[in-house]
């Protein structure tokens, strides 16, 4: 059904980096081409469910953007070697019904602003009957248990999570011979997750052909029949299902990837993972205490009766997708009016002083990116003061600090939107380093590899020592609330 014979795919740097100073062109910048894929043979059979393994940055998304025939003809890049798709050449274009593909971030696939308008939309646009479209919609949302979507009626009223739900759905209702997902799960609430995992199964029994590029495993690793281990664009490894089901934790955690077990990743067992780690009792003066929180969106109420936090700590609010995590941190960030009684160890804070200290990460790093260079970006995250103490040779060496030990050497001058996702939310944290403000971290590890999802880890853990700063998380990643967090609360209440 697919087969990959000695692929590769290069790009030109200049299409990534845009050297604009002397400095730049003093760092020796090498526009020439860069290899992203090297030599890579793969086959994928009819209804096989195939996993694409690696770093971030290693060429998954690459892979899944050439077979959808996004590259060449949407995306940069040359491409060598024989590929067969469906029978043909991969570089004419798919059609939705032979290529289904869910990208990591699915606002970037979506056409129309109503919810229900855009899970048809592809299989409108294949002409089929208006009662096959709206029977395979109520499908699809039974199968998922999402027909809640429908009551939000606008895309922009959703969560990320939420939207990666719909893009989801939307692939259902197409019914594509081969599903492309790239990391569906990074959005996604435990319970969602494994309602995903039950979807990929059917479509296995129905003879799609599903192939994911994913960092998080334990929901597919038992259901997977390949996997293929890729390292800097080579394919290290090609595993098969017996070959998956020999490895050990061990083996698994030595080749950079995220554990396997379902008990590691469930949440329900939070709670007690951090009573057991609690071994002092503090009292609310010691705590950053929020009381009667309340503010709107789009007209809904959104109130929280008290939620605290301790200061110089890191403390992670976990919650189901939709319940308002990230609304709660863009108020405490100051981009929304709340209203709320603080108090910091014990001592009244107004809400303007309160807010002006945070640095809001947000879940889609794209929404904040807007300078040239990754330099650039953080360069302008350090205060006035910052300003008027240094000269400007002086901070930029402090920001290209800050850039190296978030393992970003390589991209300082890197157009800020050409990075992975992982790389873009690397460069954010460099800009809340440099501001020297509290963080606010919106799913800080979506799209993050094993290696990179322990490295922030430390960094966070060593950023609290050196910056004596608060952090604040939500997130969906079990693995890393417990390798990081000193604290954790579970938000119920639903926007």
């Amino acid at each position: 059904m697919i087969v990959f014979d000695n692929v590769s795919l290069s790009v030109t740097e200049s299409s990534n980096t845009l050297p604009l100073n002397e400095n730049q062109i003093e760092a020796n910048i090498n526009l020439s081409s860069i290899d992203i894929l090297k030599n890579v043979s793969f086959n994928v059979g009819k209804g096989e469910i195939v996993l694409l393994l690696g770093q971030s940055g290693c060429g998954k998304t690459s892979i899944l953007r050439i077979i959808s025939s996004l590259i060449p003809n949407f995306y940069e890049g040359k491409v060598t070697g024989n590929i067969e798709i469906l029978g043909r050449k991969t570089l004419d274009y798919a059609k939705p019904d032979e290529i289904g593909y869910v990208m990591q971030n699915p606002k970037n696939q979506f056409f129309v602003s109503g919810i229900a308008e855009e899970m048809v939309f592809t299989a409108q646009n294949l002409g089929l009957p208006k009662s096959e479209i709206l029977n395979r919609m109520d499908q699809s949302l039974d199968a998922l248990n999402a027909r809640f979507l429908l009551d939000k009626g606008l895309v922009r009223k959703l969560s990320l999570g939420e939207k990666q739900k719909v893009a989801i759905l939307e692939t259902m209702i197409a019914n594509p011979k081969i599903i492309l997902l790239d990391e569906p799960s990074s959005n996604l609430d435990f319970s969602e997750v494994l309602k995903l995992k039950e979807q990929i199964i059917r479509w296995k029994k129905a003879g799609q052909t599903v192939i994911i590029a994913e960092h998080r495993l334990y929901y597919l690793w038992d259901i997977a029949d390949k996997a293929f281990l890729f390292e800097k664009g080579t394919l290290l490894k090609n595993l098969n299902k017996g070959d998956l089901t020999k490895l050990t934790p061990k083996e698994i955690s030595q080749f950079g990837l995220r554990s396997i077990s379902e008990t590691d990743n469930d949440p329900t067992l939070l709670l007690d993972y951090f009573k057991n780690k609690q071994q002092i009792t503090l009292s609310d003066k010691d705590y950053i205490v929020i009381n009667n929180f309340s503010t709107k969106w789009h007209k809904h109420d959104f109130c929280i009766e008290q939620i605290s936090f301790l200061p110089q700590k890191i403390n992670a609010i976990v919650a189901p997708n939709g319940t308002g995590k990230s609304m709660l941190l863009e108020c405490l960030s100051g981009l929304y009016k709340f209203k709320a009684d603080i108090t910091e160890k014990g001592v009244k804070v107004k809400i303007k002083d309160f807010v002006k200290n945070n640095f809001l990460v947000f879940q889609d790093p794209n929404y904040q990116l807007s300078q040239v260079t990754a330099l650039d970006e953080v360069l302008i995250s350090f205060s006035r003061e910052e300003h008027d103490k240094f000269d400007a040779k002086t901070l930029e060496q402090k920001a290209i600090t800050i850039l190296e030990d978030l393992n970003l050497k390589n991209q300082i001058y890197n157009h800020p939107l050409s990075l992975s996702g992982g790389q873009k939310q690397r460069l954010l944290l460099a800009c809340a380093i440099a501001s020297k403000k509290n963080m606010l971290l919106d799913e800080p590890t979506s799209g993050l590899d094993a290696n990179s999802m322990n490295y922030l880890s430390k960094q966070l853990r060593s950023m609290i020592a050196k910056y004596n700063i608060t952090i604040i998380i939500v997130s969906h990643d079990v693995e890393f609330i417990k390798a990081c967090a000193d604290t954790i609360t579970n938000l119920e209440l639903k926007i």
